[in-house]
């Protein structure tokens, strides 16, 4: 394992069966560049990844984090990261908040991409005053937009020809977690800690 890929421990936010949340540093810029620069995936920057040198990253993100909060996510057994969450474009005023996940390619198909989002969501309901919780899917993506349909989300919007993907544009869904959604659901579908 390349030394950088196994990042240091802070506190975690929050955990379940097979994934643990901590909040990103500075020491996790370089495995979250690698996964930036992996051209297969759609990608948060809406730039071929290819051309994203590491410095190019680093100044991103750290106006990033000015801005926003990127989680970390790492898988419980051994703690090698698994991938990220963004935080963006909070408004507390009017009560939301734009949430991304990005999971690397290792552990994309895996039940840790489904376990960190939901914790998250939960973790972000517990800790601010929201109405809603807003994530954006890509409109090649019908049959994720309707899981997450199933689950609770509503789709409030469509915006066509918005992000770049392979080469032209695709359109973009927004869809809304409600706070009074989560509440019904919650107990059903969040993945519980396995005991200490």
């Amino acid at each position: 394992m390349i030394a950088h890929e196994t990042s240091p421990m802070g506190p975690i936010l929050y955990e379940a069966r097979s994934v643990r949340l901590r909040a990103a540093t500075e020491a996790d810029y370089k495995i979250m560049h690698k996964w930036r620069c992996d051209p297969t995936p759609p990608h948060f920057l809406c730039i071929d990844p290819t051309t994203v040198s590491y410095a190019r990253f680093v100044a991103w993100l750290r106006q990033y984090h000015r801005r926003g909060s990127i989680v970390l996510i790492l898988n419980r057994s051994d703690n090698r990261p698994a991938g990220y969450l963004l935080i963006s474009n909070a408004d507390l005023w009017d009560g939301w908040i734009f949430v991304a996940t990005y999971m690397s390619a290792e552990f994309r198909a895996r039940v840790h991409f489904l376990e960190a989002s939901t914790i998250f969501v939960d973790y972000i309901f517990n800790r601010l005053p929201l109405r809603k919780i807003l994530i954006e899917v890509y409109e090649f993506a019908e049959r994720f937009r309707e899981y997450m349909e199933r689950r609770g989300w509503v789709t409030e919007a469509f915006t066509p020809k918005h992000a770049l993907y392979n080469g032209g544009y695709t359109g973009l869904y927004t869809l809304a977690l409600y706070r009074g959604a989560w509440e019904k659901r919650k107990l059903r579908l969040l993945p519980q800690a396995p005991a200490k």
